[in-house]
Parts: structure tokens; sequence; C-alpha cells
């Protein structure tokens, strides 16, 4: 053999470990990414089935005479009444709970708090979400969406909670995505036509009119919501008979 030939096969012999590692890197790339996706999506759900139970069994005035439901942009308290033996702390006992959804937009992360409402007893806290960009609540009268919400103001419950979740990209951002008029998010995550309890009020409410929060933040690029759910109130007054 040559001193050719063997320069020759040692080239040829870099050249296929080079693409065995290349292609051993690229695995593991998308393995990671599968599990983040499906740590993210086990997270969101819990995040909307939590938010939806506490809607489930809201009332309009807590028994302090507060707010059943006051809420803004970044946060949501929500007051139930029933018990709840799954927190380990006085609200497990409580007739009236306080549960509260919080978005830290330095923290990157939105927590619940639940707390028997009157109890001097520290709230349960406990972190649902991780690695958030961006997170919206938004309340509906039937009529309107709006950024903020109080029921004893409002007269009563509102008829839905609209909950956005912006995770943090990994890939650089791209230009604003604007949202196709009547289309948004589905309740399951996906891009559909809102549907679930809300039915064929959706034309009604402006549910596809979504443009996504407003921030002063110039890294922020507006774009449509990773996940969002439209949640109806079952105990809200009927939306038609308000002025």
């Amino acid at each position: 053999m040559t001193l050719l030939e063997v320069m020759l096969a040692l080239v040829l012999l870099l050249v296929l470990s080079v693409g065995v590692m290349g292609f051993f890197f690229q695995i593991t790339a998308r393995r990671d990414q599968l599990v983040r996706l499906a740590s993210q999506q086990r997270d969101i759900s819990l995040l909307f089935d939590r938010v939806e139970s506490a809607l489930l069994s809201a009332v309009a005035v807590s028994p302090d005479g507060a707010a059943g439901i006051k809420g803004d942009a970044t946060s949501l308290t929500v007051t139930t009444r029933g018990v709840t033996p799954s927190f380990g702390n006085d609200a497990a006992l409580s007739d009236a709970c306080t549960t509260s959804f919080v978005f830290n937009e330095q923290a990157a992360q939105c927590s619940q708090s639940v707390a028997a409402s009157g109890s001097e007893s520290d709230a349960l806290n406990e972190p649902l979400l991780s690695l958030v960009e961006r997170m919206q609540f938004r309340y509906s009268d039937g009529k309107n969406w709006r950024s903020t919400f109080d029921s004893i103001e409002s007269g009563g419950l509102p008829v839905a909670v609209e909950v956005s979740v912006w995770f943090a990209p990994r890939e650089p951002r791209g230009e604003r995505v604007d949202p196709v008029p009547g289309v948004s998010m589905g309740n399951d995550g996906g891009t559909g036509s809102r549907g679930g309890a809300l039915g064929s009020e959706v034309a009604e409410f402006g549910l596809g009119d979504f443009s996504g929060p407003e921030s002063e933040a110039p890294a922020w690029t507006p774009r449509e919501p990773d996940h969002v759910r439209v949640i109806s109130v079952p105990d809200a007054p009927d939306w038609e008979e308000r002025s």
C-alpha cells in the first residue's frame, strides 16, 4: 500500500467519523427538543386545568366582601366555594378559597397560590410554568374583551376568560405574523376556530381579533401565542341581557 492510499483511507475515515458525530448530535438535539415540548405541553395543560377548575366554582363576591374575580393582563385572582382536598394547608378545609395566578416577567414564570379566604395562614405557592416570555389574561363581558376585570364593579362574573401564553423561543425571533381574521388558536392549543362552551358566540365576542399584548420593550416582536384557551364561566349572567 502506497503512502497516497494510506492518506486517502485516513481522509475517508475522518469524513465518516465527522458524519457519524454530526448525526449523533442531531439526534440528541431533536430528542432534547421533544422533551422540552412535551414538558411545556404538560405544564400548559396543568395551568389551563387549574384556571378552568377555579372558574367553575367562582363566586362574584367573596365572604369578606371583596371581588370574587379580579384580574389584569398578567394576574388573575378567583374566589371559589367548595372543599379542595388536594391542597395541604388550611385551604383544604375551608369553604371559600382564594386562588391567584400570577405571571412574573422578570422570573419568566407563572405561579399559583391558594389560601383560605380570611385566613391568616400563609398561602400555598406552586410554580406552574417556566421559561415564559409573555402571558396575558383577557376578560369578556359577552360583547367586548377587557384587559382588567372586577366582578363587583362589573356587577357579575365575566362570560369568559382567555389565557394566552408565549414561551421563550430558542430560535431568533422572526417578523410579526398577523392573525387571520376569524381564525385563532383553539382550546387544544392548536390553530383553528375557537369552540368549546362559547360555540357560535365566537363571532359576536370578536375572539379572532387577537393582536397580542402591548409592550414597550423593543426586543419582543408581537406574534400569535404558543398556547391559548378561552374558558367560559358557567355562573356568569346571560351576556345578551347585559347593557
